[in-house]
């Protein structure tokens, strides 16, 4: 049994890296109504297939990932051209072009040096692997684009299940879902904790605009969605139903 990102997964169930696609949540509450509403259910299924593991619970990060620069960054005007490092995958490259900033891939290892030296103007993170790296050392401003909400999964193989006798498996799956709720509450409050003691640190925060935030997430469903979902059908109506709990 294990709890990780969810982006791992996507290397043996490629379902699972619709999950990584830019703006396709507008906050863990609308994470939460839709993977538990059924989306969950449907990739845990595509899971089970491929690898005989099993979805226990959903939880979530300790906040959504945004831009953090050296110099101000405050709209999409601003960010054009500005070099930011991005994870090495289709999903977050092809994000960022679209928001008309330069992806410019390098390891997390790097990652502070290459800000310090100016080989990027900034990067992409999520605000408590910012403070806890201490990456706040070497930018000075959070543009708030909240592009990625990504869920945790806690997953368990096929053998660790069959451990469970089957009359205690609906106890157990019971306080998952208990601990889940708590594990949910917990990220949020360490998410807003990371943003408030970096913001004590000097680093200035400004909200992405709505009318802005709606636009680069139109576009990136015409290009990146559809296109995820041609190449797997399957997950078709799953970005439909996520579209539903927008609401």
């Amino acid at each position: 049994m294990m709890l990780t990102g969810s982006s791992i997964w996507a290397t043996v169930t490629p379902q699972f890296g619709m999950l990584d696609l830019g703006y396709l949540f507008d906050s863990y509450e609308h994470v939460a109504k839709a993977l538990d509403g059924g989306v969950g259910a449907k990739l845990n299924d595509m899971l089970v297939k491929s690898t005989g593991c099993q979805v226990i619970t959903w939880g979530q990060h300790y906040g959504a990932r945004n831009v953090y620069t050296k110099q101000p960054v405050k709209s999409l005007a601003e960010v054009k051209n500005v070099k930011l490092r991005v994870l090495p995958t289709p999903a977050f490259i092809e994000t960022f072009k679209i928001m008309g900033a330069i992806p410019t891939p390098i390891s997390f290892g790097e990652l502070y040096m290459a800000a310090q030296t100016g080989v990027v103007d900034g990067f992409e993170h999520d605000a408590a692997t910012v403070l806890a790296s201490k990456l706040n050392e070497v930018v000075k401003h959070c543009w708030m684009t909240e592009h990625l909400f990504s869920p945790m999964v806690c997953i368990a193989g096929r053998r660790a299940m069959d451990r469970i006798p089957a009359d205690l498996r609906p106890a157990f799956l019971k306080a998952a879902a208990e601990s889940t709720a708590q594990q949910r509450q917990i990220g949020a409050e360490k998410g807003q904790g990371a943003i408030e003691e970096l913001k004590k640190l000097g680093l200035s925060f400004t909200p992405m605009a709505r009318n802005e935030r709606d636009q680069v997430r139109k576009e990136i469903e015409a290009r990146l969605w559809s296109a995820f979902a041609k190449q797997y059908p399957e997950t078709g109506p799953l970005f439909a139903a996520i579209n539903a709990a927008r609401a």
